[in-house]
Formats: structure tokens, sequence, C-alpha cells
């Protein structure tokens, strides 16, 4: 998807666009891609407090193994709303190209 976007936002700016439409809608992208890759990192980081974890939970006692349990499981739940919330503005988005791609293309 990033290099799609990319590849849009070359042809986009190699062409004068007539529609102040089609800039703003890359505009947007652009801030979600930027929304995406800081979520991604944020994960990163996730699983690698989840690796610490996991290496230390042999020598807790039920009641911390319980809470670290807990703790795992609201991490993973946030995980994945976002993993789906980035899908379906990666699926709009992918629409949006396609939309912007064929009104480049009429403009020659």
């Amino acid at each position: 998807m990033k290099d799609t976007h990319a590849q849009m936002k070359e042809q986009v700016e190699a062409k004068e666009i007539t529609d102040p439409d089609l800039r703003e809608k890359l505009a947007q992208h652009e801030v979600l891609f930027k929304k995406h890759e800081a979520i991604m990192m944020g994960h990163e980081a996730n699983i690698e407090a989840h690796e610490s974890l996991r290496e230390g939970f042999s020598k807790l006692n039920l009641t911390e193994m319980e809470a670290q349990i807990v703790e795992m499981q609201e991490g993973h739940n946030k995980l994945m709303a976002e993993h789906e919330a980035m899908r379906v503005e990666h699926e709009q988005m992918e629409k949006d190209h396609s939309m912007m791609l064929e009104q480049i293309i009429a403009q020659k």
C-alpha cells in the first residue's frame, strides 16, 4: 500500500492537477500513513514488553501471573482493534487511489 501511495504521489506531483480535491485526498492519505506508522511502532513496543513479561513469568506468584495475563490480553485486544481500524482505512485508501488514478489519466 505504501508503494502504491508513493507512486500515486509521484504521478500527482508530475502533473498539473486542476482538481484540488485530488491533492487534498492525497494529503489525507499521508496523514493516515503517518498515523499507521506510529501505531505499528507502538505495536513493536508492546510485543517487546510481552517478551520481557514472558521471560520472568515463571518467577511470579499466582496473583502476579493472573495480573500479567490480564494485562497481556488487554494489550492483545487493543492491537486487534487497531489492526482492524487500519485494515478498513487501507481498503478505503485503495478505493480512493483507483479513483484518483482514473481522474489523473482523464486529465491528459
